[in-house]
């Protein structure tokens, strides 16, 4: 028995490993008419296996690419219909390195939303406007902190120590400021109320005594 892992490497495994026997097969045909109508076959049946790409108006000269692709470009006499002839420097696609944002991950559970405040906090000019939006900045990271790790308590100094810490020692919160305001405005409004609001919503409503006599005073049939 002959298994998968024994047997040559799919070039393109989503073609499948008839398509890749067929071109095989193609290489060593002689005949030039009989190659080409063979390779146009090959491209027909590529053309139904990929069929979320069937839309696309280039889908043609990428199959014919696929194709010399998994020949390894020893197609000699071939010619696609559409597009130009594949070649290794026109069929392979440059790699590019992908920049990732390289972001402290001793702080990630802030997001990168608190990196970009905090950059914009670092650039604003206006003493007053400054101060305040650090401090929207440093509730916020309470709230995100809370929300990441519910279990655990933070107190503002925590929270104020890694703004300073993240800014590069920048900025910093009014050691003041209670950083509690952004997670009060994001409760409910039946979670505003003080004490009072909410005993008063407990009191019983007292009881009616003629609702009550009248309640003894029913027959029981």
């Amino acid at each position: 028995m002959e298994y998968n892992s024994t047997r040559e490497k799919l070039k393109f495994p989503e073609y499948g490993r008839h398509v890749q026997n067929l071109v095989d097969f193609l290489r060593t045909i002689e005949d030039p008419q009989e190659k080409q109508a063979y390779a146009e076959r090959i491209v027909d049946l590529m053309y139904l296996v990929d069929y979320q790409e069937r839309n696309n108006f280039d889908n043609r000269a990428k199959l014919w690419k696929h194709l010399y692709m998994i020949a390894e470009y020893d197609l000699e006499g071939i010619i696609p219909i559409v597009g130009e002839i594949p070649t290794p420097e026109n069929t392979v696609e440059k790699l590019y390195e992908v920049e990732y944002p390289q972001r402290n991950p001793r702080f990630r559970h802030y997001g990168n939303n608190v990196m970009a405040l905090i950059e914009k906090a670092k650039a604003m000019e206006d003493p007053e406007k400054k101060k305040a939006f650090i401090n929207v900045i440093g509730s916020y990271m309470k709230m995100a902190y809370k929300n990441w790790n519910r279990e655990h308590y933070v107190n503002d100094e925590v929270i104020k120590t890694d703004l300073v810490t993240i800014s590069g020692g920048e900025i910093q919160a009014e050691d003041s400021v209670v950083l509690d305001f952004l997670t009060y405005q994001n409760r409910g409004p039946h979670q505003n109320h003080n004490k009072d609001q909410h005993q008063h919503r407990k009191r019983k409503r007292p009881k009616d005594s003629s609702r009550g006599r009248s309640n003894r005073s029913r027959k029981r049939y």
